[in-house]
């Protein structure tokens, strides 16, 4: 056993029988009252709309750049995430028209997903280019990734 175990043991079993029984302080009794005790009419239930949670953006992670030689794939393992345990879609992007994604979209599909993207180069020529890789929930929160591809 880690020390760190045995801590959070003993916090944990403290905690546990704290709250195991109500102890009432020690002091003077209150004095009786005579003769019939005015009691307070009950408190009216208000009723406030419950607050719109906040939405948190999903997240890409994975490689952002990929150095290659002339007409070799870039591959990236891309794994979508989204704090509240949102549906995620997505959509990929490329700044230039040159070479070709092998899927562009995708999605819904669970928090913790991996996507594996690639990017096929023109064959035989150098190459640069940028993709955006936008995910989305479905509430509607965005978060987005910038991939850089190279050729040479």
């Amino acid at each position: 056993m880690r020390a760190w175990d045995v801590i959070g043991v003993v916090i944990v079993t403290a905690g546990a029988c704290a709250c195991g029984r109500s102890v009432q302080p020690a002091g003077p009794s209150l004095p009786q009252a005579f003769g019939p005790v005015p009691v307070a009419a009950p408190a009216q239930p208000t009723t406030t709309p419950p607050s719109a949670a906040a939405n948190s953006a999903p997240t890409i992670s994975g490689p952002d750049k990929c150095f290659l030689g002339l007409g070799e794939d870039h591959v990236f393992d891309l794994e979508f995430k989204d704090q509240d345990g949102d549906a995620i879609s997505w959509t990929a992007e490329k700044a230039h028209a040159r070479g070709v994604l092998n899927v562009a979209a995708g999605g819904p599909f669970a928090s913790g997903t991996t996507v594996r993207l690639v990017y096929s180069p023109p064959r035989g020529e150098a190459d640069e280019n940028w993709v955006t890789v936008t995910a989305v929930d479905a509430r509607g929160a965005t978060g987005e990734m910038k991939l850089y591809v190279k050729n040479y």
